[in-house]
């Protein structure tokens, strides 16, 4: 986020600016950035990422997930009203 100046750190945040520069990883593992000292980078991090959420499940997971209950409360022959309720449902969940 910070290469993509999604977000900015004030020059003020000085405990957060001097530690950054010293923070180290595991290679693969971006979470484990450990240092002595890494408090303010911690905090910072779990401050952004309660301010950010969880993220959206995709359109196509969420439709699974009510098609499975809705198969469970429905005995389908025929699967075309199945793709009929499952196209209304994604053209519900998809931005225009």
């Amino acid at each position: 986020m910070l290469r993509a100046n999604l977000v900015t750190i004030s020059t003020t945040c000085t405990q957060l600016v001097e530690c950054l520069p010293i923070l180290t990883h595991e290679e693969g593992n971006e979470e484990d950035l450990k240092v002595d000292g890494d408090d303010a980078y911690d905090a910072w991090r779990y401050g952004l990422k309660s301010m950010l959420g969880g993220a959206a499940k995709p359109v196509g997971v969420q439709i699974e997930e009510k098609s499975d209950a809705w198969k469970k409360d429905v005995r389908l022959v025929d699967p075309t009203p199945e793709m009929i309720w499952r196209m209304s449902l994604h053209m519900e969940m998809t931005p225009s």
